[in-house]
């Protein structure tokens, strides 16, 4: 079994050039480098559609794939796994912006707060289209179901928190040193990705 694996980039870059060092890696199998509505080539950017993202994640993952996902992309690789878990074989998130799951949590309240007040953020103009991640609704149930790596580049405390919630919750854990939130761009992270899918493959396998 050599599934295909779809990465999901962030809020900044889409396609291939959100994955340089995995763009460049052999993996042994299909790679497709998702862009999602908006960060096409040519494209204008249009605003956050949750739903559409997570339809656009299970339609470029086909009959089974794994989803590798970076910061904001996560939350369409979640959704898409809630959506369609026999599509979605397994995910990886790097510092994924899943903080819906963690509202209430001191330290993630105050990254929140550090964006300002309700009105500030809406008129904020890097939400001017993006919609603040912690709205998007995400089930906490689909990591019992679908294997999970979260991995952390120690960024922020939210984002720790974020991955210590979904190892909690069913996921497997790793962190990167030395990266920050730019976790794409450690040469690691390619071994890292492959040792899973390849563990999950087994599992599935035997």
């Amino acid at each position: 079994m050599s599934l295909p694996i779809v990465f999901v980039h962030g809020s900044n870059l889409g396609g291939r050039a959100a994955w340089p060092v995995q763009a460049a890696a052999d993996f042994g199998r299909e790679t497709h480098f998702l862009a999602l509505p908006g960060y096409g080539e040519g494209e204008e950017r249009i605003p956050t559609d949750f739903e559409a993202d997570a339809s656009a994640v299970v339609e470029a993952a086909g009959e089974g794939a794994h989803v590798v996902a970076h910061s904001y992309g996560a939350l369409a690789a979640i959704r898409a796994a809630h959506l369609s878990p026999a599509t979605v074989v397994s995910l990886v998130l790097f510092e994924p912006s899943a903080f819906s799951l963690v509202r209430g949590e001191p330290r993630v309240e105050h990254f929140i707060a550090s964006f300002g007040t309700e009105q500030e953020i809406r008129s904020n103009e890097r939400f001017r289209l993006l919609r603040p991640p912690w709205e998007a609704g995400l089930s906490p149930d689909i990591f019992a179901d679908v294997a999970t790596l979260a991995v952390t580049g120690h960024s922020s405390d939210a984002y720790d928190v974020v991955v210590d919630r979904i190892a909690s919750l069913g996921g497997e854990r790793a962190e990167i040193e030395g990266y920050g939130h730019d976790l794409p761009d450690a040469p690691q992270s390619v071994d890292l990705i492959r040792d899973f899918i390849e563990r999950v493959e087994a599992r599935i396998s035997g």
